[in-house]
């Protein structure tokens, strides 16, 4: 490998490392009362190195979210087995989803621990999950798999449904389980309570 992509991998490396520890971090203690030199401490570097890297705290905090944001869009992207019903796709994006968030508990309660920081941002991620989800349902959905539902409309459901589940497994402060309500949720989803439509 050339000695210039070996630093640049390194650097990518090191930044994730780096990402890693402030999620850590601001998870344990919030924005407002985490430092740099406790970023650094948790990162294993000096405060001048984490500046080598990052801005300053706001960039580091930005950073994490952002990740999220990306891995998540990523998410979509992911190559499904051939051969599933509608309804198995569902399920399947659903676990990835969830599956994501789980690992990525920290960065989700960063968020969840500021709401005066993100009041309006937490709107607009909402928004944003809707249109992800539409998109992927656009592209994955056969003619009358969504019934008369629009499909703004349905994903709308989706996201709601799958963050009323979210919120419950938050407040119960446990790491594992939630990619395990998929099959759940995605039967909600599709056929709601009564598993019949009226």
């Amino acid at each position: 490998m050339p000695p210039a992509a070996r630093r640049t991998r390194e650097i990518a490396n090191t930044r994730d490392d780096i990402l890693a520890a402030a999620e850590r971090a601001f998870a344990r203690t919030g924005y407002e009362a985490t430092t740099m030199q406790e970023l650094a401490r948790e990162a294993g570097y000096t405060v001048p190195s984490l500046y080598a890297y990052f801005d300053g705290k706001q960039e580091l905090y930005d950073a994490v979210w952002s990740r999220l944001d990306d891995e998540r869009a990523q998410v979509f992207d992911t190559i499904m087995p051939s051969g599933l019903r509608f309804s198995q796709r569902v399920e399947f994006m659903l676990a990835r989803q969830l599956e994501l968030t789980e690992r990525r508990r920290g960065a989700v309660e960063i968020r969840m621990a500021s709401p005066q920081r993100h009041g309006k941002r937490r709107a607009t991620h909402f928004d944003g999950m809707v249109q992800r989800w539409a998109r992927w349902l656009r592209r994955v959905a056969e003619p009358g798999d969504l019934g008369a539902i629009a499909l703004d409309d349905a994903a709308t459901a989706l996201v709601g449904i799958m963050n009323a589940f979210f919120l419950r497994w938050m407040a119960r402060d446990v790491a594992t389980g939630l990619a395990a309500k998929a099959p759940l949720i995605a039967e909600l989803f599709l056929s709601g309570i009564t598993g019949r439509r009226r």
